[in-house]
């Protein structure tokens, strides 16, 4: 495969498996859709390695997952209480730096929004 191709895959399986990893994160999120991603990024890692792919293959694959997972989840976390009132832009940086804590205060809130 032409390196400029294999490139272009790369970066698209990566942002591919960063947007399915975002919206998998949240405490909706089912294990089965999150088994899913896994099993596509150990694929995409697999046939990275037996296809010769560089270190620069891996690290755009990294970089390409990372990006879209923290500009997607600048939208799905947005009726999270601890963005409340933050522009896209912040709940992106919250989203890439606190996913941990965001993810408990949706547990939190879902939890006693059930009245558990």
């Amino acid at each position: 495969m032409p390196e400029p191709v294999m490139f272009v895959c790369v970066i698209s399986a990566g942002l591919s498996i960063g947007v399915l990893l975002s919206i998998t994160s949240t405490p909706r999120g089912d294990g089965l859709a999150q088994a899913a991603v896994f099993v596509l990024l150990a694929v995409a890692v697999l046939v990275m390695i037996s296809g010769g792919a560089d270190l620069s293959a891996g690290v755009l694959f990294g970089a390409s997952g990372a990006v879209a997972s923290a500009l997607t989840g600048g939208s799905r976390w947005k009726d999270n209480p601890l963005v409340a009132g933050q522009s896209y832009w912040q709940r992106v940086w919250t989203a890439f730096l606190h996913t941990g804590a965001l993810r408990a205060a949706e547990k939190e809130r879902q939890h006693a929004h059930s009245g558990v």
